[in-house]
Order: structure tokens, then sequence, then C-alpha cells
């Protein structure tokens, strides 16, 4: 189902997208505001191959009035209300840390020390 609450005042809208129409992965949203705009900064959270430190690779800022971020809010609960009603409630992933390098040298030495 389209979600049009975003666009609930407006009549005989179509929809158009411009040239550069780019379309984004993101799993990692940041936001600031001012007085008068709220911005959301939006990334990839991206590891490095040995695991040393993982950066968030900044794609996209979307910059808009507080008035339009209270609407996007309300889209996106109601988008989230529809998709559970239709797939099951979303569960939160269980997220493990990775063992600090402190934590693998004591596994090693009480796994030695068993033997």
């Amino acid at each position: 189902m389209s979600n049009q609450i975003l666009l609930k005042t407006v009549t005989n809208t179509k929809y158009k997208r411009e040239p550069g129409f780019v379309a984004v992965y993101v799993n990692n949203v940041n936001f600031a505001f001012s007085p008068v705009d709220i911005q959301m900064v939006c990334g990839r959270l991206e590891a490095t191959m040995d695991d040393t430190q993982n950066y968030i690779n900044e794609v996209v800022s979307v910059i808009m009035t507080p008035y339009h971020a209270k609407q996007v809010l309300q889209a996106f609960q109601k988008s989230i209300e529809d998709y559970e009603d239709k797939h099951g409630e979303i569960q939160q992933p269980k997220i493990e840390q990775p063992p600090t390098k402190e934590q693998i040298v004591l596994g090693s030495a009480s796994r030695r020390s068993k033997k």
C-alpha cells in the first residue's frame, strides 16, 4: 500500500523522477537541527578487513523544515505499522560485540591451563 500521509493536503499529484535520481542503502542515520531545519545524515557502517576500525561512510544528507520532519516521522510510523501488519513484528537483532584482545588472550590462557 502506498503511503500518502505526506501528500494528504495535495490533490492530483503525479510523481516524476529527476534524471539524477539516486537510490542508496543506509544503515546509519544521525540527526542535527537548528531553529529552522532538521538534518538527517545517512550513511553505511563498514568495517575494515582486519576489524580494527569501523567506519560510517556518509552518503546523503536530507535537510527539511521541522514541519516536514514531523510528517516524515508520521509516514515512517504508518509504514512500519503496515509492514508489521503484513509481516509480523520487527525484532531488534541481537548484536554481539567481538571479543577484545584482552578477552582473546585470557580465553586462550584459560584453554591452555585446562590441558
